[in-house]
C-alpha cells in the first residue's frame, strides 16, 4: 500500500505529458528534439513525485507507529506505579499539532475534485431538466399503476424506478406526433434513466430489483436503438389513424397476450422465484395501460393524442423526480467507499454525479411537496405509493 502511489498525485504530469506540443519551426529535427526533451523531463520530475509521495508515506507511517508505542510503555509503567499521577502525555509525541500537510493535501484534492465538478456542470444536458420542468408534485407516482387493475400473476411484482418510466415512453413514442417532440425526449429519458440505474444499484440491492433494472435496461436498449417494444415496431406510421384510446388499447392487449403465453409454458413457482425479463417488462405494460384505460373511462372529455402525450410526460417527469430525491444520498454513499483501491474511482464517480445534477438537486430541493419519510423508505417507489394513498384525506 505504502509503495503503490494514487493516480491523482501525478495526473497533472501525466496530462502534461500527453498533450501535444505546438511548434513554430517546420523543421523535423527540431520538433523530434523538443518532443523527446519534454517526455524526457516530465518522465524524470513523474518519478520524482513518486518518491517524495513514498516518502511522506513512510513519515507518515513512523509518526503514527511511534506514539502508539509509546502510549503502550507508559501505559504499562503507569499500572505498575500506582503513586505516579503526572500527565505523561507530554513525553508522547503529539501528531495533533501537525496536520499542516495534511491539510495542504486535502485542500489540493478539494480544490481538483471542485474544478472536476464545474467543468462537468457545464455540460448539464438542458433537455432533462426541460423534461423535468413538467413535474406536477408526483401525482404520477402514485396514479401510474393501480389496484383496481386485476394481476394476470399468481402473485404482484414489485415495482422499480425505471420500468414504468421506460414502459410510458414505449407508449408516448408510439403515439404519432412531432419528431422533434418525440426525439426530445428520448434524450431526456436516457439521461435520467442513467441517473436513476445509479440510485436503483445504491439503494434497491435485492434480487427482485436487480432483476427489474435488468429488465427494464434491456428494454430501453430496444426501445432507444431499435425503436421497438419486445419486438414490436413503435414507428410512427404502425399507429397512424388510430386513437389515443386505440393505441393504448393495442398496448394492454399485446401485453396481455405475451404475460398469458410466458405464464401457461412456466409453472408458478419459477414465475415467482425468477420472472423472465420479457413478462416483466409486459406485465408493467399491462397494468400501466389498463391504469389509463381506467381513467380514460372516467373522463368525460376525449383524449386526444396531444393530450395523451403530455400526460405522459408529466408521469415521466414526476417519477424522475421522486427518484432523484435519493441522488444526495448516492453521491455520499460513493464518497464513502470502504475499500481503498476503488476510492478514488468511487470519488471520482460521486463527483460526476454531484456535478451533473447540481441543478436537479438544487430544483427539488425548492419543492416543498417532498414527502418527510426516513432514507430508507424514500428508497422505494411502493413506498412512496403507499405514503402517498395513506395521506389521501
Amino acid at each position: 500500500m505504502f509503495f503503490n502511489v494514487e493516480k491523482y498525485w501525478i495526473q497533472t504530469l501525466l496530462e502534461w505529458k500527453k498533450s501535444p506540443v505546438l511548434f513554430l519551426s517546420s523543421n523535423r529535427r527540431t520538433k523530434s528534439l523538443v518532443y523527446n526533451s519534454k517526455n524526457i523531463f516530465l518522465s524524470f520530475f513523474i518519478g520524482f513525485q513518486k518518491v517524495i509521495v513514498i516518502l511522506c508515506k513512510l513519515i507518515w507511517l513512523t509518526v503514527t507507529i511511534v506514539p502508539v508505542l509509546a502510549v503502550g510503555f507508559f501505559t504499562t509503567l503507569t499500572s505498575r506505579t500506582d503513586d505516579i499521577d503526572e500527565d505523561l502525555s507530554k513525553y508522547v509525541l503529539q501528531i495533533d499539532n501537525g496536520k499542516e500537510l495534511a491539510e495542504k493535501t486535502l485542500k489540493g484534492i478539494t480544490k481538483s475534485v471542485d474544478s472536476f465538478i464545474s467543468k462537468v456542470e457545464k455540460g448539464q444536458n438542458n433537455i432533462l431538466l426541460e423534461l423535468l420542468d413538467k413535474f406536477t408534485e408526483f401525482e404520477g407516482v402514485k396514479i401510474f399503476d393501480t389496484d383496481q387493475v386485476q394481476s394476470l400473476l399468481p402473485t404482484d411484482l414489485v415495482n422499480s424506478w425505471s420500468l414504468p418510466i421506460v414502459t410510458l415512453t414505449c407508449i408516448a413514442v408510439s403515439i404519432p406526433n412531432s419528431r422533434d417532440r418525440v426525439e426530445s425526449l428520448l434524450r431526456s429519458v436516457g439521461e435520467g434513466l442513467s441517473f436513476t440505474h445509479l440510485v436503483e444499484e445504491s439503494l434497491n440491492c435485492s434480487s427482485e430489483y436487480v432483476n427489474l433494472r435488468k429488465a427494464s435496461m434491456s428494454l430501453w436498449h430496444e426501445v432507444e436503438y431499435k425503436c421497438k417494444w419486445l419486438d414490436n415496431p413503435l414507428a410512427k406510421d404502425v399507429f397512424d389513424g388510430k386513437e389515443a384510446t386505440e393505441i393504448v388499447k393495442w398496448f394492454s392487449d399485446k401485453a396481455k397476450e405475451i404475460v398469458t403465453e410466458i405464464k401457461d409454458s412456466t409453472s408458478d413457482g419459477e414465475l415467482v422465484e425468477n420472472p423472465p425479463g420479457k413478462l416483466i417488462a409486459a406485465n408493467s405494460m399491462y397494468r400501466i395501460t389498463q391504469t389509463i384505460l381506467l381513467r380514460f373511462q372516467s373522463n368525460t372529455e376525449p383524449i386526444t393524442k396531444k393530450r395523451l402525450f403530455s400526460h405522459l410526460n408529466g408521469m415521466i417527469a414526476d417519477i424522475f423526480c421522486a427518484c432523484f430525491t435519493n441522488l444526495p444520498r448516492v453521491i455520499t454513499m460513493r464518497c464513502h467507499e470502504s475499500v481503498i483501491e476503488k476510492r478514488e474511482a468511487s470519488v471520482r464517480v460521486a463527483a460526476k454525479l454531484l456535478g451533473k445534477t447540481t441543478k436537479i438537486i438544487e430544483k427539488l430541493e425548492e419543492c416543498d411537496k417532498v414527502p418527510s419519510m426516513d432514507d430508507d423508505t424514500m428508497a422505494y417507489i411502493d413506498e412512496w405509493r403507499l405514503y402517498m394513498k395513506q395521506s389521501i384525506p
